[in-house]
């Protein structure tokens, strides 16, 4: 018999939150994010914070910035949306 036991964490960590590690290794301020990606500190506050996804185009614009590959970048806002979904499933039953 054979059973199969998925287990997958309930923490949702925000990819910005590799960003910001990203950023701060570079010495690169917030606001200096924000002018190399075209957006607005606010709108960089919340990338960081997990309120705005990382979209293919600004994944791409990551790479760019910072050398980390894009689908590293797809990968942690995918594995973080997935986490919220499981969570928001489980609050609903």
């Amino acid at each position: 018999m054979v059973t199969k036991d998925n287990i997958y964490s309930d923490l949702a960590v925000p990819p910005g939150f590799f960003l910001q590690d990203v950023i701060d290794d570079l010495e690169m301020s917030k606001s200096e994010l924000a002018d190399k990606l075209g957006q607005s500190e606010e709108w960089v506050a919340d990338l960081l914070s997990g309120k705005e996804s990382i979209a293919p185009d600004i994944a791409r614009r990551l790479t760019e910035i910072t050398d980390v590959p894009v689908h590293i970048w797809s990968g942690l806002e995918e594995r973080y949306r997935i986490t919220l979904s499981r969570a928001a499933k489980r609050k609903t039953g």
